[in-house]
């Protein structure tokens, strides 16, 4: 998995409280200056909403909305 996806994933589960962790600012200061700022201002646009910036697609459907995913999205 690409490193920005997996420091974007780590970063979510620590602000959405999924992950207990020491120094858990300190973290999240961290891993937002890994992330490219496009990333995290579109990331932090979603949260604001109460929306979780990053989820899974599982048999084609999103796991945070619900909805049919084609497999041509998925595969780009």
């Amino acid at each position: 998995m690409n490193i920005i996806l997996q420091n974007l994933l780590k970063l979510q589960a620590l602000e959405f409280g999924e992950v207990v962790a020491k120094n858990v600012e300190a973290q999240i200061a961290e891993l937002r200056g890994k992330i490219p700022p496009p990333i995290t201002g579109h990331y932090d646009r979603l949260r604001v909403r109460g929306k979780k910036g990053l989820v899974f697609v599982r048999h084609q459907v999103c796991t945070g909305c619900h909805m049919h995913v084609p497999i041509g999205q998925i595969t780009v």
